[in-house]
């Protein structure tokens, strides 16, 4: 793995905002909810890396 966990969080962030802006101008009902459905994964994803960047956080200040 090339990224580190916040690179992951940031790059989700980023893709959620941007899903988000989507959303905004999508024109069909259909589209809409493929977009909500890649939000709900993209938020749920979001929970776990914020959980491991958290652990990461507590093992490194442990170590130091």
């Amino acid at each position: 793995m090339d990224r580190t966990v916040r690179q992951h969080v940031e790059w989700l962030e980023e893709r959620q905002q941007a899903l988000n802006n989507t959303l905004m101008t999508t024109d069909t009902r259909d589209k809409a909810n493929a977009v909500e459905s890649e939000i709900r994964a993209v938020r749920l994803t979001l929970e776990h890396y914020r959980a491991a960047l958290d652990v990461e956080k507590s093992v490194s200040a442990r170590e130091a």
